[in-house]
């Protein structure tokens, strides 16, 4: 039987094809419209910073719009050099560095406890605390670790090799719990004055599995007093005990990845170049709203070249509401 005719007679089969079809082109037009605000954001973007910590295997994907910034400078930080084999075949605008070695708060020699699945080796020591117990059976990942002595050095120090000369800049942590005590290793000053955007994994559990690791209220009590806001939480469950699936059981919350951006007030207080960098940082995580807002402020109130007036036009075009 022919495929017009199998149509001809399944209305069921008809309608769930153009169903199918109406979806892929509706996807087909968001991907076609997010890649050309992309392109416009990428042309904005002043001098930047794109810090990746933990960067292995490929590039931090929220950052795309960064990478595609000729005047962007992309600092790839990952001891495992092997797992830095991407950055041979590196096609984005922006310039690449890297940095082979481990992080720490204060630098200097460090113990790496160093898992099973080395995926999830830290400077913090694992443990299955009581209340754990029965929700990691599986210790396989974890044990047995063996402690391996490296040297580190600060986040203070990658930004004095970078030349770091207080332009805005964007930082994503992976560490296996000691992302905020990296952070912390560069002054309070940068931080506050240079930082617009923070992306770090953080644990939610009452006994985390690392050791040491700093509770997220800690950590969102520092950001929101200096400055940025929450927007964005992805939080990850811990999947265990395992049951009948067919229940579609909750599970204990494990960690999260936590985005903190400069505020939109603050923001504003700043001067053009970290105002044009923002929209970067609200397009990389979907914030149209708050680039819509922020592109219309920046055309208000701040003298701009024709060329960048142009691009916050045709980008506030796209972005209202139709």
């Amino acid at each position: 039987m022919k495929f017009r005719e199998l149509l001809s007679k399944n209305k069921t089969l008809k309608k769930q094809i153009k169903f199918l079809l109406h979806l892929i082109n509706l996807i087909s037009r968001q991907y076609r419209k997010r890649n050309k605000i992309l392109n416009i954001v990428a042309k904005l973007l002043p001098k930047t910073f794109s810090i990746d910590v933990g960067a292995s295997y490929y590039p931090h994907p929220a950052f795309e719009v960064f990478r595609m910034s000729s005047n962007n400078i992309w600092a790839a930080i990952e001891p495992n050099e092997q797992n830095l084999f991407y950055l041979n075949d590196w096609i984005w605008p922006s310039k690449v560095t890297s940095f082979k070695i481990g992080l720490s708060h204060l630098g200097g020699p460090q113990t790496l406890y160093v898992t099973n699945m080395d995926s999830g080796s830290s400077l913090l020591k694992p443990s299955i605390a009581e209340n754990n117990s029965h929700r990691i059976k599986d210790l396989n990942y974890f044990f047995p670790f063996k402690e391996v002595n490296i040297d580190t050095i600060t986040l203070k120090e990658v930004f004095d090799k970078l030349n770091f000369n207080n332009s805005p800049f964007v930082i994503k942590l992976d560490t296996q719990g000691t992302e905020f005590s990296i952070l912390k290793g560069l002054p309070e000053d940068i931080i506050k004055n240079y930082a617009i955007c923070i992306e770090l994994e953080n644990t939610l559990l009452l006994d985390p599995l690392m050791e040491g690791s700093t509770p997220f209220y800690e950590v969102l009590e520092f950001f929101q007093t200096r400055g940025f806001e929450l927007v964005h939480l992805k939080p990850i469950q811990i999947n265990a005990p395992i049951v009948d699936s067919s229940l579609n059981s909750s599970y204990i919350l494990n960690e999260c990845d936590a985005v903190f951006l400069l505020s939109n007030a603050v923001t504003k207080t700043r001067n053009i170049e970290f105002q044009l960098s923002m929209l970067g940082a609200y397009i990389a995580y979907f914030l149209y709203g708050e680039a819509y807002d922020l592109a219309l402020y920046i055309l208000q109130n701040n003298k701009i070249e024709d060329n960048n007036n142009n691009h916050l036009n045709e980008l506030i075009k796209i972005l209202k509401s139709k």
